[in-house]
């Protein structure tokens, strides 16, 4: 009413704003986390030893050996590791590498790798830990080995952890010359960011 005695009435209202907006920012850098040794912890935490001693090269039986590698990406696209190098040299005597996927045959002169638990030779170890890389097929068969400079595994993801146990293969005949043979090998990841 005109003199305030009547019932209370809401006409309208005003709103202030009193807080500017608050804004919430942070960075997830890209990574690719990659170890390789004898053995290595699947976080890469360590990696230990570079030298795989196969002893004396036998005509009746397979020489075998192992390293490891592990890796993880925040990659969109994920990640590939590569094996480079040469087969097994001795001045300018070879061991012939294992050019396409082949059994070990004891006698004949082969070189090769694959990243499988194996029992003919046992030897290796299947891949752990949480991640998607997964070998290359050439790579991937029990008692199968190859050996060539390509990539070995890959992950098409983002991935978590994952470790591999690469598994040499050495077989000699008995026309192999003799001499002290090695190979220098390089694992290398790369990712596309």
């Amino acid at each position: 009413s005109d003199d305030a005695s009547g019932a209370r009435t809401d006409e309208g209202s005003v709103v202030f704003a009193t807080v500017r907006d608050l804004q919430v920012e942070g960075y997830v850098p890209p990574y690719l986390t990659f170890c390789v040794g004898i053995t290595v912890d699947l976080n890469c935490s360590s990696a230990n030893g570079s030298f795989i001693a196969l002893g004396e090269l036998s005509k009746t039986n397979a020489n075998t050996g192992t390293s490891q590698y592990s890796g993880a990406t925040n990659d969109p696209g994920g990640f590939s590791t590569s094996m480079s190098g040469t087969t097994m040299t001795s001045g300018t005597n070879i061991i012939p590498p294992m050019s396409t996927p082949q059994s070990s045959t004891p006698g004949t002169s082969q070189f090769g790798v694959n990243l499988r638990a194996n029992s003919n030779p046992s030897v290796g170890q299947n891949r752990t830990g949480s991640g998607s890389s997964t070998a290359r097929p050439d790579y991937n068969s029990p008692n199968v080995f190859k050996f060539a400079s390509q990539v070995i595994s890959n992950s098409n993801l983002p991935t978590n952890f994952n470790r591999f146990t690469v598994s040499y293969l050495v077989n000699v005949s008995n026309a192999q010359p003799p001499g002290v043979y090695s190979a220098t090998l390089t694992y290398i990841a790369v990712a596309a960011f």
